[in-house]
This record gives C-alpha cells, sequence and structure tokens, in this order.
C-alpha cells in the first residue's frame, strides 16, 4: 500500500517536471533573445551594456513603447558615462523615434535636435546624413 502511494506520487512529480520543462522549452525565441539580452545587461559594462540596451529598445518598441523608452533612457545614461558622442547621437535618435512614434512630436524634435547639433559638433558626417533623410 505505501509503495502503491509512493508510485503514483513519483509519477505526478515526474510529469510535472516534463510538463516544466516542455514550458521552458517552449517559449519563443524572441523571449529567449530578449531574456538573454536582459542577463548581458546586467552582467556587461560599457559598450556592451550601451549595445544590449539599444538592441532591447529596438525589439521593445514594436510591441511596448514604454519599455522601449526606458532601454533607450538607459542608453543614453550609459552613453554620457561613456562620454562617447556616437553613442550619445544614437541614444538620442532612439529617444526621438520612441517619443515620435507615442505621439509627442516636440519631444522627439528636442531629441532629433540634440543629436544632430552633436553631430554637427563632432563632424561625424554619415551622422548628419541620417537626420537629414
Amino acid at each position: 500500500m505505501y509503495f502503491r502511494k509512493l508510485k503514483s506520487s513519483f509519477c505526478v512529480l515526474a510529469i510535472c517536471c516534463l510538463l516544466h520543462s516542455l514550458e521552458i522549452s517552449a517559449q519563443s525565441p524572441e523571449v529567449l533573445y530578449r531574456d538573454s539580452l536582459l542577463r548581458g545587461v546586467d552582467s556587461s559594462k560599457g559598450i556592451d551594456k550601451f549595445n544590449n540596451l539599444f538592441e532591447l529598445f529596438r525589439i521593445s518598441l514594436p510591441n511596448d513603447k514604454r519599455t522601449a523608452e526606458d532601454f533607450a533612457l538607459k542608453a543614453l545614461e550609459i552613453s554620457k558615462e561613456l562620454k562617447d558622442t556616437l553613442l550619445i547621437i544614437k541614444a538620442n535618435n532612439a529617444l526621438g523615434y520612441t517619443k515620435m512614434e507615442m505621439g509627442y512630436a516636440r519631444l522627439a524634435i528636442k531629441y532629433f535636435e540634440s543629436a544632430l547639433s552633436l553631430a554637427r559638433l563632432s563632424q561625424s558626417k554619415p551622422e548628419i546624413k541620417s537626420q537629414i533623410k
């Protein structure tokens, strides 16, 4: 009698473990990619952290503009810490695009103008061209 209960408990536990492993493996590649980027943000520093945040911004923008904005703001912070003008330009453009998508045209213009003025100061021709298009 005791062994039957133990055997049935073991079967239930085995089934639960199997369902849990199937649930984990059934996650979409996009979710797994996003999770790996989030882990990368936590474990990386410098330009790698910026790149992870910028990629999270890029993949979040179509579905969740607020989250995309948060990632772009964090990327801007990192770029300012690094004092990397091109990264600051890129983050400002990302914030401008996010604000534009959210319907805040005046705020978007401020971010785009900031990016453009930095690009002009640094004489970064490709960044200026991307603003004009």
